[in-house]
């Protein structure tokens, strides 16, 4: 698997690898997101803002900075396995945005190149459905 991983990212830039956190996982940090928003619209509202300007756009960033949860899952040995085939040592956390839509949170995302961060960076994602 560690090969196939391996040729894919080299052959198309990118390599989709299913099923590597579990439902339960995958569920605990859903919960964790939606624990972390509801606390910063507290926070907000405390402080005289609209609550609805916290994630209101559907981003939300700096989930490690607050949450033990999060700084777990960027060290999660399932994940690191995975991006060690591609990076092989250098792998480097910078940064975590959660975006997220739902029925209620719906918004187009048109066709854009986000910042350019050089080749000696490499973005990776996470789908927490259901």
């Amino acid at each position: 698997m560690s090969a196939q991983i391996h040729n894919t990212f080299n052959e198309n830039g990118f390599v989709i690898v299913s099923d590597i956190l579990t439902h339960q996982e995958s569920q605990l940090l859903k919960a964790e997101i939606q624990t972390l928003i509801d606390a910063a619209k507290c926070k907000a509202t405390e402080d005289g803002q609209d609550p609805e300007n916290v994630a209101g756009h559907g981003v939300y960033v700096g989930l490690s900075t607050q949450s033990q949860i999060f700084r777990d899952a960027v060290k999660n040995k399932k994940i690191l396995d995975v991006l060690q085939v591609i990076l092989s040592p250098n792998i480097e956390f910078l940064s975590d945005k959660a975006v997220f839509k739902s029925h209620r949170m719906d918004f187009d995302s048109p066709w854009h190149q986000d910042w350019h961060f050089g080749t000696d960076h490499i973005k990776s994602q996470f789908g927490l459905a259901g």
